[in-house]
């Protein structure tokens, strides 16, 4: 990610970075977030590897643009109150874990973390900022 950046910034005058952060706010926003952290722990299950990156906090993406070599101009953070489904990992990839006791543990989890989903996820809280190398 830090080379990433590093490239826009050196491209783009100014670089705007916005990303879901790991924060739940109400219960919608819960439901979205325990589902999808038990993504790392059914991911290493199945394939011996966590998953892909998981939300930053605002400091860490701060860390980022700034080991990037950006200065943050402005940052804030925002609702965007619309449904976020993307949580969802089907049931069949956690029945798949061969491993019997991380199976019936996840699959308890996976159930009840569907439970709260399934009645509505939100969007969680966005933080954003603008840097200028």
């Amino acid at each position: 990610m830090i080379k990433v950046i590093s490239e826009m910034l050196r491209v783009a005058d100014r670089v705007f970075i916005a990303e879901s952060l790991p924060v739940a706010n109400n219960e919608r926003q819960r439901a979205h977030l325990e589902l999808y952290n038990l993504r790392e722990e059914i991911f290493e299950a199945l394939f011996g590897e966590k998953d892909d990156l998981h939300y930053p906090t605002m400091e860490e993406l701060k860390e980022l643009v700034e080991k990037a070599g950006g200065e943050i101009i402005e940052s804030g953070t925002f609702e965007p109150g619309l449904p976020h489904y993307l949580a969802y990992i089907p049931r069949e990839y956690v029945e798949g874990i061969k491993d019997e006791k991380k199976r019936v543990d996840l699959l308890k989890r996976w159930d009840a973390a569907y439970e709260k989903w399934k009645s509505g996820a939100e969007h969680l809280p966005v933080g954003y900022m603008l840097a200028r190398e």
